[in-house]
């Protein structure tokens, strides 16, 4: 009877250690997962550029700004009489001309003047010049023969008005030798008078001469007039 309640009680105390141990290991922490690899970070995005707008100089060499310099995004075309150069980063005008009044002019959407002699001005290299103003009859227009350094001009002008004097002068001398020559040939014709007799009006033939002589002089003098009143340069 001992053996039996010894026996049973120690099947008893392996059951209750089992128990435990299966109560145990139900209870105990799940394991703390791995944390993930922090991922590199992506690479900046350059921001675009954009180019200066007209007249905003910028140093030789120089890259254009950034997208978010100019307030608003991109910049807006701007038009002005503002040179495209930085002062001594372009070519330097010198002007000698006949007439004291005469201009440099550069297009610019329109022809503007940008200085009277001598002159002086650093300009844009890339534009394109004339000599020109008031009543200056404007030279044919002329780019600049290097980037830099000095730029002489030379030029000879003509007058406006002495060019339209002299269109008007030859024109009317056309008009007076086509007079003259209808007075010639009314005065060729003979005619008849009252007694049968054949006569010829001189009247008509004087003043056919004294047209056709006036026109000439008229149109040796204007259209000569109107040919020589162009404006010449010379650039170096």
């Amino acid at each position: 009877m001992k053996k039996i309640s010894l026996g049973l009680l120690l099947s008893t105390s392996a059951l209750a250690q089992l128990l435990a141990a299966a109560a145990h290991a139900q209870t105990a922490p799940a394991p703390v997962p791995a944390a993930a690899p922090t991922p590199a970070p992506e690479p900046a995005t350059p921001s675009p550029a954009y180019p200066p707008p007209p007249g905003y100089a910028l140093p030789p060499g120089s890259p254009p700004p950034a997208y978010g310099t100019y307030p608003g995004g991109p910049p807006p075309v701007i038009y002005s009489n503002v040179p495209a150069v930085a002062p001594g980063n372009g070519p330097v005008l010198r002007l000698f001309a006949d007439n004291p009044r005469a201009r440099i002019q550069q297009l610019s959407l329109s022809w503007r003047d940008v200085c009277t002699m001598p002159c002086g001005t650093t300009v844009d290299p890339t534009a394109l010049y004339r000599v020109g103003g008031g009543t200056i009859n404007p030279s044919e227009p002329f780019h600049l023969p290097r980037p830099n350094g000095d730029v002489v001009v030379k030029a000879a002008t003509g007058s406006k008005v002495k060019k339209w004097v002299g269109f008007g002068l030859g024109m009317g001398g056309i008009a007076a030798a086509a007079a003259g020559g209808l007075f010639l040939a009314a005065g060729n014709k003979t005619t008849t008078d009252e007694f049968g007799n054949t006569t010829v009006s001189d009247i008509y033939k004087t003043e056919g001469y004294v047209y056709l002589i006036t026109g000439a002089i008229l149109m040796l003098v204007g259209f000569p007039m109107f040919a020589s009143q162009s404006t010449s340069v010379e650039v170096h």
